[in-house]
């Protein structure tokens, strides 16, 4: 049976809390892929919280990918790739993402932002701004 005790003093609301906890239960590894979590109405009932707070709760763990259910089955903890610990370049600053964007890219799309490009132009007026050249 998971047990959560909801914290009524703060003001995250109560679905993120559930959110919070059940996601952090699965990242230290107290469920493992293939756990069941208790159905909505019991988990709501032991919570003291309404059923759709429960069901808004799993939505929002299985949109982060910690989550899988079929309807009138169980919902289940699934298993889940985890993102490398590094920049895709290896690139260790702050600000560098995991994902090579540029590499990632369409031909066609990498084109139409090279400094020669015939897709550049001149802003058109003062009141637009062109983010590229910031």
């Amino acid at each position: 049976m998971l047990l959560l005790k909801l914290d009524s003093s703060v003001s995250v609301p109560a679905y993120l809390q559930i959110r919070d906890r059940i996601v952090a239960l699965i990242e230290d590894g107290t469920l493992q892929p293939g756990d069941r979590l208790p159905p909505t109405r019991t988990l709501a009932e032991s919570a003291g919280v309404h059923r759709s707070t429960v069901i808004r709760s799993y939505d929002e763990i299985r949109a982060l990918g910690y989550l899988e259910s079929r309807p009138g089955s169980y919902t289940t903890v699934r298993r889940r790739a985890r993102p490398p610990a590094t920049a895709a370049d290896g690139d260790d600053r702050p600000d560098a993402t995991l994902i090579d964007w540029p590499g990632a890219a369409a031909e066609a799309a990498r084109g139409a932002h090279a400094p020669e490009s015939p897709w550049r132009s001149e802003p058109i007026s003062d009141d637009i701004i062109d983010f590229e050249r910031l």
